[in-house]
C-alpha cells in the first residue's frame, strides 16, 4: 500500500521506481564512459583558481584547461574539440575540493557585515598602483580586490559601478565607477579598475550574479584599456579631482588567509546569492 506522507521513505517502492526508470543501467553506462564533460571556456573559468600561484593564462581556453589538469595531476580524461571529458568522478571531485578551499579562503576575507558570492584570481594594480596578483571577490555590497596576504587594495560599491568593459582575446576587464567632482563644470569623475587574466565567461558570471542582487550594470566589449586604468599618473590625477571622502576607503587590516571561515558559514546580506 502506497502511503503519501512527508518524511516517509518506502524502500521497496523506491527500488521499484529506480528499476522501472532504468536508472541503474543509466549509471552503469555513464561510469563505463566519460561521466563528466564541460566546455573549455566554462571549465577554465570555474577551475583556474585551483592552480598553484597566480599564473597568467593565454587567451586559449583549451591550453588553459590542459594547464589546470596538469597542475592538479589529473588522469583519466580526454580533450575533445570544444569540451573536456573526464572518466572518473574522483578526478573532478579532487579539483572541486581545491576550488572550494580557495573559495573558503576568499570568504574569510569578506567583512562580517557583507556576504561572499564569488571569487577569482586576477592580476591588477594595488592601492599604490603596483601591478600584482589579486583576489577579485564579489560580495553582497560590491567588488573587493584583495592582495595575497588579505589586504583590501580596492573596494567598489555595486551602486557605484556603471560599466564593465572587457576584451576576451586579450583577457582583461575594466570596472568603471563615478564619483562627485570638485570641478563645477564636471559633475562626475570616472575611475577605472583593471583586472587582467579574466575572460568573457567569468565576466558573464559577475554580471549575472550582480543582476541577481538587483544591480544592473552595463557591459561592453572594448579594444582599448582606459588610460587611468593602466597609468599611475592619470589615475592619481583623476582621484585628486574627486570630492574628498567620496572614494571608498580600503581597509588596511590584513587577514591571515589560512584561518578560513567556510563559505557555507559566511553570513550573506539580504541581497546575496552565494555560489
Amino acid at each position: 500500500m502506497i502511503k503519501k506522507a512527508g518524511g516517509v521513505f518506502q524502500t521497496d517502492l523506491s527500488v521499484q521506481q529506480v528499476r522501472y526508470l532504468g536508472l541503474l543501467e543509466n549509471v552503469k553506462v555513464r561510469r563505463a564512459g566519460y561521466a563528466f564533460r564541460m566546455d573549455f571556456d566554462e571549465f577554465m573559468a570555474k577551475y583556474k583558481t585551483t592552480i598553484s600561484g597566480y599564473p597568467e593564462f593565454q587567451p586559449d581556453s583549451r591550453r588553459g584547461v590542459e594547464q589546470i589538469m596538469r597542475d592538479n595531476g589529473a588522469r583519466g580524461y580526454e580533450m575533445g574539440r570544444t569540451k573536456i571529458f573526464i572518466k572518473e568522478a574522483k578526478t573532478i571531485l579532487a579539483i572541486e575540493d581545491k576550488r572550494k578551499e580557495y573559495v573558503d579562503q576568499c570568504a574569510s576575507l569578506v567583512p562580517k557585515d557583507d556576504g561572499f558570492i564569488w571569487a577569482d584570481k586576477v592580476w591588477g594594480f594595488n592601492s599604490r598602483f603596483v601591478r600584482m596578483p589579486l583576489n577579485f571577490v564579489v560580495g553582497g555590497k560590491g567588488f573587493y580586490y584583495f592582495s595575497k596576504n588579505g589586504k583590501v587594495e580596492h573596494f567598489i560599491p555595486c551602486e557605484k559601478c556603471e560599466l564593465i568593459s572587457f576584451n576576451d582575446r586579450e583577457g582583461w576587464m575594466v570596472v568603471t565607477s563615478s564619483y562627485p567632482s570638485k570641478a563645477k563644470d564636471e559633475p562626475d569623475i570616472q575611475i577605472s579598475y583593471l583586472s587582467e587574466n579574466i575572460y568573457s565567461t567569468e565576466v558573464e558570471n559577475v554580471v549575472e550574479l550582480v543582476s541577481r542582487m538587483g544591480y544592473e550594470i552595463k557591459t561592453a566589449k572594448a579594444n582599448m584599456i582606459p588610460e587611468d586604468a593602466q597609468d599611475q599618473q592619470a589615475y592619481k590625477q583623476l582621484t585628486k579631482m574627486v570630492v574628498r571622502g567620496a572614494l571608498p576607503k580600503a581597509n588596511n587590516a590584513s587577514v591571515n588567509i589560512p584561518t578560513c571561515v567556510p563559505a557555507s558559514k559566511c553570513v550573506p546580506t539580504d541581497k546575496c546569492v552565494v555560489q
